[in-house]
């Protein structure tokens, strides 16, 4: 009965991750190229993030993923560049690559800045089914290892000040036969977040994220961040019938900061997996990190 209810629960979120095929992040409000490639040169200096997460803890075929971005100005901050790597493995035998490079382009507007952002790249999906443990030995599509390459492109619109900022992005607008196997389907994304609080020595920052992917319903992510001077940052996220958040950043000097966040599962796996991690890690190039006078909180 126990082996059922897994099988279950596992093939509920293999459909589910079918319809919303990119990974999701807790700290999403930390990790803006991933979700949107007109954030590539919002900041004044060189940004290097890496994420690993690690969802369902226990949960045998969870999704495990890995991030990598870098982005930074060029032109005297007119323009941005950047580049993001994700390997994303869902299953035992499942594991999807995207290798995307951003381009976007910075228009003053008053008090903020309107991004236009483009990327491009290519997704490899890979299927070792020779991995699987079969009952038919004589199954020999069972023993057999696929890879398929896909082209892949997205485009987004983000508009940011010192204290505000939203965003909305398509970051795989590509799309093939939903009949495929495996099959693109597009994603769109919106953000907003705005930073509260006239005291250097506390900050309150709410945000949201809206997500929706094709024949998915529209899901979201509410969360609230506390900013204690320049060093600590605690949060508590809400994730639509999934998952309430609990997250922590530490600004350990200017350029080196450290994020955890551990995901409370509210859905029907929580009696099987209780929970999910994610680690980011992110470093700051550049002279003018250390002269910052007012710390970027997105």
């Amino acid at each position: 009965m126990k082996k059922l209810v897994l099988f279950l629960l596992l093939s509920v979120a293999v459909l589910n991750i079918k319809a919303q095929q990119l990974p999701q992040y807790s700290q999403y409000m930390f990790n803006g190229l991933a979700i949107n490639p007109a954030y590539a040169g919002s900041k004044d200096y060189l940004s290097l993030t890496a994420l690993y997460r690690k969802q369902w803890l226990d949960f045998p075929g969870a999704p495990e993923t890995q991030t990598f971005s870098a982005h930074g100005p060029v032109s005297q901050g007119k323009m941005g560049l950047g580049f993001l790597f994700v390997n994303d493995k869902t299953g035992k035998s499942s594991k999807r690559m995207d290798f995307m490079a951003s381009y976007a382009f910075h228009i003053e507007t008053g008090s903020g800045i309107l991004a236009l952002g483009i990327q491009g790249g290519i997704s490899q999906f890979s299927n070792k089914l020779s991995e699987l443990r079969v009952f038919d030995l004589n199954d020999n599509v069972a023993n057999t290892d696929e890879t398929e390459i896909f082209p892949n492109a997205g485009a987004g619109l983000y508009y940011y000040t010192q204290t505000f900022y939203a965003g909305a992005s398509a970051p795989q607008l590509l799309s093939t036969d939903p009949k495929a196997a495996p099959a693109l389907v597009n994603h769109f994304y919106f953000t907003t977040g705005i930073v509260l609080g006239s005291s250097d020595n506390f900050k309150l920052k709410p945000s949201v994220l809206l997500k929706y992917a094709a024949s998915a319903p529209l899901s979201y992510d509410i969360n609230v961040n506390a900013f204690f001077g320049k060093m600590l940052g605690i949060g508590v996220s809400y994730r639509a019938e999934d998952a309430i958040v609990g997250l922590l950043e530490l600004q350990i000097t200017p350029q080196l900061r450290l994020g955890y966040s551990y995901d409370i599962v509210q859905s029907a796996i929580k009696d099987f997996a209780p929970g999910s991690h994610e680690i980011m890690l992110g470093y700051d190039f550049g002279h003018e990190v250390p002269k910052v006078r007012v710390p970027r909180y997105f």
